[in-house]
């Protein structure tokens, strides 16, 4: 990188300079001329981290101009550099630079830094002080957990169940176990009355448990000949619907039972049978509930529902202003890597699933999902089906990166269309720090010759490395550009 390239990044980072050094500057192969004059100019505004990359990366030319950045630092802050620096073990002073810093501060700085500066007696004393501070500033907290409630997993209603993917039968919808023999769900339960052999539409009415555990009849008359509820309702008529025209009618009641909001049907999901998916459908896409349309959503992924469909209704839970902090947890940790869990699902979906997240600036819900995916750690609960890694961790690097690279030139294309400049030199910005597969480099081209692109966008374009297929990047890489999208999308 040379000063104009520097300059169009500090612009995408909205003139700060410390990401452009530490997501950028500090990342590169090797500590470029441009690059120690730009940490050196800006040195008051590097965290200490970057202090510490900056003098394992330079020559020793340039050592010096490190050690009187740290003894400014020193002068201004003797506090932050006693406990980070002087107190870290892993802060690699040679023994001349150590006496070269005392004499320099000597008279203007406390005696306990000197003191720890020489060794007396500190060494890695503090280290975790130093881990917790300078780190802590270098990073912008993307990857902490989510502030906030626990996060809401739908797992916990749906128990250690695996929703049956066989077609629906005449007299309902059989609700047994995948690859259990037939087996009902109230088997799983120790409750052969509940969801039994013929599930919902026995013709026999079904059971529930009440507050107390104890197994009880459902009949129209609800429970203890209470009213039942208009889910319950339904459900107990499904029976008696026998004939193609009587299917037809109930299906239409479900439809506007769905239409209804009034009710929350979160703790119901395991009662639905297979007739209700396309009510179901509807009801994930209309409840004002983000619990219960994550509820319907697990529901409708185990049930067997098209992917498409599953994705466009999480993109639009996503893109609610209601969906809560611990939905979100709950769709980046467990949801979407496993809607996301082969090279297929990334290259047709994950380009809309990243722009999803990006407009609504969930770039530590883009951290915990790349997280996720590539390790194959989802948080996934009990009894979901398991998480399927591609073979071994990190098999879906290269079709994240392409999927994230494709999301990063589509936006970017899109915003020059729209004039909107800034938004298109945060996404390029991104792509100067990720690159892009190969055989979009004439994408890369194409869209850097744009008479918008002209200027700092199509510099930035231009930096951005063409990965061939073995240059896959590594998790680092994948969430260091997430970040990049962070500070210059802010």
């Amino acid at each position: 990188m040379d000063k104009a390239d520097l300059a169009a990044l500090l612009s995408a980072h909205g003139g700060r300079a410390q990401p452009v050094a530490s997501l950028h500057v500090l990342r590169a192969d090797r500590l470029s001329a441009a690059g120690h004059a730009f940490l050196a100019e800006h040195r008051e505004e590097l965290a200490t981290l970057d202090l510490s990359r900056w003098l394992g990366q330079a020559s020793g030319a340039q050592r010096p101009e490190v050690i009187d950045a740290l003894a400014q630092l020193a002068r201004r802050d003797p506090g932050r550099f006693e406990f980070e620096i002087a107190r870290a073990p892993h802060f690699e002073l040679e023994q001349a630079e150590r006496a070269e810093l005392i004499e320099k501060l000597r008279g203007r700085a406390p005696e306990t830094l000197l003191s720890a500066l020489s060794g007396a007696g500190s060494a890695g004393a503090n280290g975790g002080a130093a881990g917790a501070g300078g780190a802590g500033e270098a990073s912008s907290g993307l990857l902490a957990p989510g502030a906030g409630g626990e996060m809401f997993n739908p797992s916990d209603l749906l128990g250690d169940l695996d929703l049956d993917l066989g077609a629906v039968g005449d007299t309902g919808a059989s609700t047994g176990v995948a690859g259990g023999g037939g087996e009902g769900l109230g088997d799983l339960l120790s409750d052969p009355e509940l969801f039994g052999d013929g599930g919902l539409g026995d013709g026999d009415g079904f059971a529930f448990l009440d507050e107390a555990g104890a197994t009880e009849s459902a009949s129209p008359s609800g429970r203890g000949g209470a009213p039942l509820s208009g889910l319950s309702a339904l459900l107990a008529e499904l029976s008696e619907a026998r004939t193609p025209r009587l299917k037809g009618a109930w299906k239409k009641k479900a439809a506007a039972l769905a239409a209804d909001p009034s009710e929350d049907w979160s703790a119901e999901v395991t009662r639905l049978p297979k007739a209700m998916s396309a009510a179901a459908e509807l009801r994930a896409r209309s409840s004002p509930r983000p619990e219960e349309r994550a509820a319907l959503l697990e529901w409708l992924f185990q049930s067997g529902a098209k992917k498409t469909t599953v994705v466009l209704l999480t993109l639009e839970l996503l893109g609610s202003t209601q969906a809560a902090e611990g939905v979100r947890q709950w769709l980046a940790q467990s949801f979407l890597p496993r809607l996301l869990s082969d090279k297929a699902s990334w290259n047709r979906h994950g380009p809309a699933v990243l722009a999803a997240l990006v407009a609504r600036r969930g770039f530590g819900e883009m951290d915990e999902l790349l997280t996720s995916a590539v390790s194959g750690a989802g948080a996934l609960g009990p009894g979901l089906l398991s998480l399927p890694s591609g073979g071994e961790p990190g098999a879906l690097r290269a079709p994240i990166f392409g999927a994230l690279s494709s999301m990063m030139l589509q936006e970017a294309a899109s915003a020059l269309a729209a004039g909107q400049s800034r938004v298109a030199l945060g996404h390029a910005a991104g792509l100067s720090s990720l690159g892009a597969p190969s055989r979009r480099a004439k994408d890369l081209a194409a869209l850097s010759r744009k008479r918008a692109a002209r200027g700092d966008v199509a510099k930035l374009l231009a930096l951005a490395p063409k990965r061939r297929p073995k240059d896959v990047p590594s998790l680092e890489d994948l969430i260091t550009a997430v970040h990049v999208l962070a500070s210059a999308l802010d």
